[in-house]
Order: structure tokens, then sequence, then C-alpha cells
């Protein structure tokens, strides 16, 4: 029954029929009744007046802005504590570790 690569020819007719039957479920996924009536209806949305819609994205570009200045501060203090961390290794722990050896 078998020989060489009839291991290999088995796996290659298996994966072929895993993928026939994942294919089918992706058709049977678009034939179904709920989703070709939500993509005929799309996405509901409210009309909404140009005072209403510039207000929002004011609103938008103000929370945008913030956050910016919240990032950036955040940053800034990182950084600052960084460089007093370095400051204090370099100083303090560095001359501990020497301590007691000729200089």
């Amino acid at each position: 029954m078998g020989g060489p690569g009839a291991g290999m020819i088995f796996h290659m007719i298996t994966t072929l029929k895993n993928n026939r039957a994942l294919l089918k479920k992706k058709r049977a996924f678009k034939n179904n009744v709920l989703y070709l009536k939500h993509e005929r209806e799309g996405i509901r949305s409210i009309p909404i007046s140009d005072k209403q819609l510039q207000k929002i994205q004011a609103e938008l570009l103000e929370e945008q802005k913030e956050r910016a200045r919240k990032r950036w501060l955040l940053l800034a203090l990182s950084a600052c504590l960084t460089a007093g961390l370095f400051y204090l290794i370099s100083e303090y722990l560095m001359d501990f570790w020497n301590w007691g050896q000729p200089m």
C-alpha cells in the first residue's frame, strides 16, 4: 500500500479536503439571510446639523490637544527622571564601588 512518499501524498490530499471544507463554510455564511439583510440596510445614522458637527469636531480637537500635552509632559518627566537616575548612579554608586581602592 505504501511506498516512498505515500505519507506526503496522503497529507496533501487531507490538506486539500480540509481547505475545500473551509471554503464551503465561507460560502454558507455569505448566503445567510441575516447577513444579506444587514448588508442591504447599511449603518443607520441620525442626520446632524452643521453647527452640531462643528461642535463635536471642536471637542474632539480639544481632547486630542489635551492628550498630546499629557503625552509630552509624561515624556519630559520620564526624561528628567532617567537623567537624574543616571547622575545618581554615576556619582554615588560608582564612588561606593570604588571605595577603599587607590585612585
